[in-house]
């Protein structure tokens, strides 16, 4: 045959990584929106610009109440919010994860486990009334704290503490009403936390890092980290300055300074840039690795994010398309020991700064896709890992290599239950079925076994009575005279007794007697659908 009658060969169809033709995104406005929708778009999707439009594919948005739950499409549909990831973005929900985990782990010891004062500032909770005492009771008034609301970002609502008594003061008369004259929030969704006195100076200013967690999938739940970048402080740190500016590194602060235009470039650092000046002015001194940062710093911020991921993974809420990228904020002090600031549900991605500019826009870009790729697997059933979007970010956690807990499945010996007998039976006892019934006021040797239970003709059940097993070789020791279990025909008469009650029937039930289901000719006794008899 001629190659001419050959029918074409149809050339193979290059695997896409987003099987629907261009699926359609939502990104809501704020936050430096533009970068989410450029990245989306240059992937060949198409934006939507209705915020009610429930056809999208993907939706991004700040606040988890601009999605609606309730018409969410597992699998068919993906957003960037887990519906209670408060559960370790939110300051107070944070500290409570992480108490409860460690209890946990004091029970059940744990190699990788790090203990919470090792990385975590003392915190007390102000709206709970014991903590609060004990903040009272335990803090100095050469001491400086700091107190934040729970549930804000960009650190709106903190203010600094130097005399327990002056806030204890306010706290009072705020519980007194007279929270308007003084002017002060109110203590209900506040901590109160031990600010860290000794921070590691850069150039005599403070700083602290951000860095990125990204929760790709849920089902499996697998976790990345990513590098970020250090934000320093315009002015020269002093533990005695009351401005917020000296204190908190964030651009939201750092803006109202009328300098930080001049300055700005110089409020951000690239990790490459921090690891060079750790390397050429801290190591020698602190007795650091050379490359700590890129090293020892980042195992160590993994760890942590590990463990706030353990504290909180059994009760976060799994479906196929919830993802999130998570900021993380550290300090370092003077001993170099690294303490876990807070986590935002919503970072900041603005891009004012040459290095933002280098730093963010790789963090989003690649986050998005490895969690659409992550999405586009798992909807299909197919092996997630390994990811051909992954460069840059780290996984950290993997749900599927995680050993899972086994239940107890011991009970206590003091439970009247029955079951299967497992243990050999003496060479003297003899065995009428395999169940037993077992009581704590019996000897172990001495078992109760349940009998062959047989119906007589015109008797629907009968009772169960206990038989016990004698070992001949001991002596003989008195059985419960009374039945383990009580006979059906009480609950049997107890229940006509009821349905009698309710029907206001004056019939005598003593009078009444059971009978059994009987075929006479052709017709036979019908049934109710509770199975008894309708006579």
């Amino acid at each position: 045959m001629s190659k001419e009658n050959d029918p074409p060969k149809r050339e193979k169809k290059r695997a896409a990584l987003y099987p629907d033709n261009s699926p359609t995104f939502y990104v809501g406005s704020g936050n430096n929106s533009e970068l989410v929708i450029n990245i989306l778009k240059g992937v060949g999707w198409e934006q939507i610009t209705e915020s009610n439009d429930e056809s999208f594919r993907l939706k991004w948005v700040q606040c988890n109440r601009s999605i609606n739950w309730n018409s969410f499409r597992e699998g068919d549909q993906m957003v960037n919010h887990i519906p209670n990831c408060s559960l370790f973005t939110n300051k107070l929900n944070l500290l409570c994860s992480l108490q409860a985990f460690e209890k946990s782990q004091n029970q059940l010891p744990n190699k990788a486990f790090i203990p919470l004062e090792e990385y975590l500032p003392l915190t007390y909770k102000l709206d709970d009334k014991a903590d609060r005492e004990s903040y009272f009771t335990n803090a100095k008034n050469d001491e400086l704290w700091i107190c934040k609301p729970v549930s804000m970002n960009q650190g709106k609502g903190i203010y600094l503490v130097r005399d327990p008594d002056v806030l204890k003061q306010k706290l009072d008369q705020i519980e007194e009403g007279q929270h308007k004259r003084f002017g002060v929030t109110k203590p209900s969704g506040r901590i109160i936390q031990k600010y860290i006195n000794n921070p590691l100076l850069i150039n005599k200013r403070k700083f602290d890092i951000r860095c990125y967690m990204l929760i790709a999938n849920t089902k499996p739940l697998l976790v990345f980290f990513h590098h970020g970048y250090l934000r320093l402080c315009m002015n020269d740190f002093k533990n005695d300055d009351d401005n917020l500016i000296t204190h908190l590194t964030n651009q939201f602060f750092q803006k109202k300074d009328p300098q930080y235009k001049e300055i700005k470039e110089d409020t951000t650092w690239t990790m490459e840039q921090f690891n060079e000046y750790i390397n050429n002015e801290v190591a020698e001194a602190k007795g650091l690795p050379k490359d700590w940062v890129l090293n020892g710093l980042t195992k160590r911020i993994c760890d942590i994010m590990t463990q706030v991921i353990h504290s909180v993974r059994f009760k976060l809420q799994r479906k196929t398309g919830y993802f999130g990228i998570y900021g993380y904020d550290f300090m370092i002090d003077e001993d170099m020991k690294i303490w876990l600031i807070e986590v935002n549900v919503n970072p900041a991605i603005t891009t004012n700064t040459d290095v933002l500019v280098k730093a963010i826009p790789p963090v989003i870009e690649e986050g998005l896709k490895i969690a659409i790729e992550c999405f586009e697997k798992a909807r299909s059933n197919k092996k997630i890992l390994p990811l051909t979007a992954q460069k840059n970010y780290q996984l950290i956690f993997n749900e599927l290599k995680v050993p899972q807990p086994k239940p107890n499945l011991e009970r206590s010996s003091t439970i009247l239950r029955r079951s299967q007998s497992i243990s050999p039976p003496s060479s003297n006892a003899k065995i009428i079925n395999s169940h037993t019934v077992t009581t704590t006021t019996l000897p172990p040797k001495n078992k109760v076994q349940k009998p062959e239970i047989r119906n007589s003709p015109g008797s629907p059940v009968l009772s169960k009575k206990p038989v016990p097993i004698i070992n001949e070789s001991q002596p003989s020791r008195p059985v419960q005279s009374e039945p383990v279990f009580k006979s059906p025909t009480d609950y049997t008469k107890l229940k006509l007794n009821a349905l009698a009650h309710r029907t206001k029937n004056t019939t005598n039930l003593n009078s009444l007697e059971l009978k059994p289901a009987t075929v006479e000719g052709n017709k036979s006794v019908r049934k109710l659908k509770s199975g008894c008899v309708k006579f």
